[in-house]
């Protein structure tokens, strides 16, 4: 009778992990360690780096701003206030993104450093800095996204100096800059998540289920 306990009760906790999400891996910090070994060996680490990053960009834009007033309006010289003349931006909108990952995974360090005392110039070139190491071609860690996206992402992102002077790529624009090659990335993700189950050591997932049982 306790084998058949102890059989039934791995049967359970198994067809439970079956159904373990991609947020599931992403959120905790053992489960998103084994998963990075697991695309290392699949040679897609790029997509979880990729995502990591630009998350943390859209982060790092949600921080810059009072989110005490609902829209807060900015001009390209990066200053704001309620009165200003500029791009609006709806806090409710940015209040909407929550990161999956554990606070333990370091901020990047395009996001870390500061490129220029101008707001918007910085957040403008932490953008490009991400472009040229994730999005351009032949880029150290490009990603793969279709051509038509990346080609999009080439007339916007490719001169720096162009980007800073485009007063139609306000802050509202940068904070959704990214956010078709995450959607795609995040499918990459969950294909590779697919075959991450039948590995070993998927087994060693963590199941937020049964944790909080």
């Amino acid at each position: 009778q306790n084998m058949a306990n102890f059989v039934n009760r791995n049967e359970s906790q198994s067809g439970s992990k079956n159904q373990i999400q991609l947020k599931d891996i992403l959120s905790i910090e053992n489960n998103l360690n084994a998963f990075m070994k697991y695309l290392s060996r699949e040679f897609s680490m790029e997509n979880l780096l990729g995502l990591i990053e630009m998350t943390q960009f859209k982060e790092h834009l949600r921080d810059h701003h009072d989110n005490k007033n609902h829209n807060v309006m900015c001009s390209n010289s990066g200053e704001c206030s309620q009165s200003q003349s500029g791009t609006i931006i709806n806090i409710n909108q940015i209040e909407m993104v929550s990161t999956p990952f554990p606070k333990s995974v370091p901020s990047g360090l395009i996001i870390e450093t500061k490129w220029s005392d101008d707001k918007i110039k910085d957040i403008k070139t932490k953008a490009h800095q991400i472009y040229n190491k994730y999005i351009k071609e032949c880029s150290s860690l490009e990603v793969n996204i279709s051509h038509r996206l990346r080609r999009k992402m080439r007339m916007k992102m490719y001169c720096l100096n162009t980007l800073i002077k485009n007063e139609d790529i306000g802050l509202d624009e940068l904070f959704e800059l990214f956010d078709e090659i995450m959607d795609t990335l995040i499918g990459w993700l969950n294909t590779s998540m697919t075959r991450f189950k039948i590995e070993p050591e998927f087994l060693d997932v963590q199941d937020p289920q049964l944790e909080t049982v």
